[in-house]
């Protein structure tokens, strides 16, 4: 009489991903997730900027962004968000991860948002059109001449040049020399940036060039006030009406 077997059932161990590693610390999301007022939340939202700007991926912000855009903003774009090429959305789209990530996404930046992406999805069809899918590269970066200093056949050859440096030195990633592991980390973050600065046409970085030997300068385009009228400034900034970029001797001009 044959006997019966009885297969014994193995109980697998639940699968746990390991922790994502990150060069930019974690934020502590619960305690920026509990921010109230306007104040906080924009408080919150800057506290986090640098680790999601570091360590989050276009697609994520961009799959984020359309979501917030037809689930939470209340524009009723839901049609538009669908035919918009992602590269006019990547630009600003981190917003979108924030707000999903916070639950909540301040007045000021909102307000801000909305002008910068209404008349973009309004003429959203148009935009398709013109560009015929997603390029590489955005029409504002193609459309500068040889004289700008972010002509893009320049950056072409810095994006050759950092891929050869960081291919040679591989090894520096993960040296005991905390100067090499910045210097490697420094360059990785560049040729990001140059890559976004391709699809967005918005430039990332506080230098140029092919070994990031240009700084580049801000110019205030809307200026905010204080209490008293007068002007808020931050030294390195360009003003327009004083024509010139302002500096510690202009903030305190009292000083020996």
């Amino acid at each position: 009489m044959a006997k019966k077997v009885t297969a014994k059932r193995v109980k697998r161990a639940k699968f746990v991903p390991k922790p994502k590693k990150t060069l930019i610390p974690q934020p502590n999301w619960s305690k920026l997730e509990k921010a109230t007022t306007e104040d906080q939340r924009m408080q919150a939202w800057l506290d986090c900027d640098m680790f999601v700007h570091c360590e989050v991926t276009d697609k994520e912000y961009l799959h984020s962004m359309k979501k917030w855009l037809r689930k939470e903003s209340g524009w009723g774009v839901n049609d538009e968000v669908l035919l918009i090429p992602d590269t006019f959305l990547v630009a600003c789209a981190k917003h979108g991860w924030k707000a999903i990530r916070l639950g909540y996404m301040p007045v000021a930046v909102r307000t801000s948002l909305y002008k910068v992406l209404m008349p973009l999805l309004k003429n959203a069809q148009a935009l398709k059109d013109k560009v015929t899918g997603d390029p590489l590269i955005h029409p504002t970066v193609s459309d500068k001449d040889e004289d700008h200093a972010l002509y893009l056949p320049k950056v072409k050859e810095w994006i050759v040049s950092i891929k050869q440096y960081l291919k040679a030195s591989k090894h520096y990633e993960e040296s005991s020399d905390a100067k090499l592991r910045m210097q490697y980390q420094t360059a990785t973050t560049y040729l990001y940036n140059l890559s976004a600065y391709m699809r967005t046409g918005v430039w990332l970085d506080s230098h140029y060039g092919e070994k990031r030997e240009y700084k580049q300068v801000s110019v205030c385009v809307a200026p905010s006030y204080r209490p008293d009228g007068t002007m808020n400034r931050t030294i390195g900034v360009h003003y327009p009406d004083v024509g010139a970029v302002w500096t510690r001797e202009m903030e305190y001009p009292n000083e020996a």
